[in-house]
C-alpha cells in the first residue's frame, strides 16, 4: 500500500495540485485521505488513480462539496462499525433476497398492489441512457464545481467504500452492509465500479449494462425497491428509469 508521500508524488506526477491533502479517518486497513481539486480535473484524477489501484491499494472516489464533507464527518461520529465488520456482515446478506423482502414489505405497508406502488407509464422516446458522471458538477447549473472533494479509500474493492464512509442508516437509506450486499449482487451481472459517494448520493460505473428493454425494466424494478426516490422524486416511472438504464454506462442513486 502506498504511503502518504507516495500518493502525493503520484498526484504531482500526473499534473494535479491537490489542496488540503489530509487524513479523513484512520482504519485498521489504512488511512482514508481527502483533498480538493478543480471540478474540471476530477474525472482525470479518478482515472489516474483507478489505473493504479493494484499498486497503491487505494480506490479513488468523488466525495462531493463542502456540505457533503460536513455530513461525511458527522457520519463518522454515529458509532460506525469497523469497515471490516460491516464488510463481513455484508457477506451474510443475500442481496437479491434483501430486495425481495423490501418489495414485500413496501407493498404490505402501502396496502396496495405492486402496480399501484411502483408507477408505470409508456416507454419514453426522449430519454437517453445515462452516459456521464455528475458527482463533480453543481446540481443546478450542471457546471463543474470550482472545487470538489476527492477521497482515496484504503481498499481495492470499490463496492466496499460505503463501509469506510459509514454511508446510510438514515431515513430510507440502507445501512452500509446492506448497500454492499445489494451492489455485490448486481455486480455479478453488470460489473460495477464506485465513482461517487456523496452524503446522500451514489454513482457507479456500469461495465455491462442491460442491452434490452426486458432486462432494463427488471433492473429498474429492483432499483426502485433499493432507492424509491430516484423514481418517486425523479423520473416518475419504472419505464423512464429503465430507459436510462438501457445501455447506460452509469447509475445514479439519491436518497431524500
Amino acid at each position: 500500500m502506498y504511503s502518504r508521500e507516495q500518493l502525493l508524488q503520484l498526484l504531482d506526477q500526473n499534473g494535479f495540485t491537490p489542496n488540503g491533502f489530509s487524513e479523513f479517518a484512520s482504519f485498521e486497513e489504512g488511512a482514508l485521505y481527502q483533498f480538493t481539486i478543480e471540478g474540471t480535473k476530477a474525472i482525470a484524477c479518478l482515472n489516474a488513480f483507478r489505473n493504479r489501484v493494484a499498486q497503491t491499494g487505494y480506490w479513488p472516489v468523488i466525495l462531493g462539496d463542502a456540505d457533503d464533507m460536513r455530513m461525511h464527518r458527522e457520519s463518522q461520529t454515529h458509532h460506525p462499525l469497523k469497515p471490516s465488520i460491516a464488510i463481513a456482515n455484508a457477506a451474510t446478506i443475500d442481496g437479491k433476497q434483501w430486495l425481495d423482502t423490501v418489495k414485500e414489505e413496501e407493498i404490505a405497508a402501502a396496502e396496495e398492489d405492486e402496480e399501484a406502488l411502483a408507477p408505470h407509464d409508456e416507454w419514453p422516446n426522449e430519454l437517453t441512457p445515462t452516459g456521464t458522471i455528475i458527482g463533480h458538477r453543481a446540481v443546478i447549473t450542471g457546471e463543474p464545481l470550482p472545487a470538489v472533494f476527492m477521497g482515496l479509500v484504503p481498499t481495492v474493492n470499490s463496492l466496499e467504500i460505503p463501509a469506510f464512509l459509514n454511508f446510510g442508516g438514515w431515513n430510507s437509506c440502507q445501512k452500509p452492509e446492506e448497500h454492499i450486499s445489494v451492489l455485490r449482487y448486481w455486480d455479478k451481472t453488470y460489473a460495477l465500479k464506485m465513482v461517487t459517494v456523496k452524503f446522500d448520493v451514489l454513482e457507479l460505473q456500469v461495465l455491462k449494462p442491460p442491452t434490452n428493454k426486458i432486462d432494463a425494466l427488471h433492473l429498474a424494478e429492483e432499483q426502485f425497491y433499493y432507492c424509491m426516490d430516484i423514481v418517486t422524486q425523479g423520473v416518475e416511472s419504472l419505464e423512464a428509469l429503465a430507459a436510462k438504464l438501457l445501455n447506460g454506462k452509469f447509475w445514479y442513486f439519491w436518497w431524500d
